[in-house]
């Protein structure tokens, strides 16, 4: 059964930025593969944009620790919120 990703994300339990260390990866993967997936050229933009920006925000050192892991990731699945999570866990 598909459920529509607008339904299925309209009510948020946890907000990634405070509640990341509850949200399990794979819960942020399935996110992002829907916003890559059905999101609007408008929001896909903006979602590229976002990951432009964490990714040449972070030091050497914190990419040498989250680019392995970003690069096992299917490409339907990458993108800002994953290297936020990524990052997020790294620091934390």
């Amino acid at each position: 059964m598909n459920v529509d990703p607008q339904d299925k994300w309209s009510i948020s339990k946890h907000f990634l930025l405070k509640d990341f260390v509850k949200i399990p990866l794979h819960i942020v993967l399935e996110h992002q593969a829907d916003t890559n997936m059905y999101c609007s050229k408008h929001d896909q933009q903006h979602s590229n944009w976002l990951n432009a920006f964490v990714f040449n925000s972070m030091t050497v050192k914190l990419h040498d620790h989250v680019i392995s892991t970003y690069n096992e990731i299917s490409s339907i699945q990458k993108c800002w919120i994953i290297l936020i999570k990524s990052v997020l866990d790294e620091i934390f």
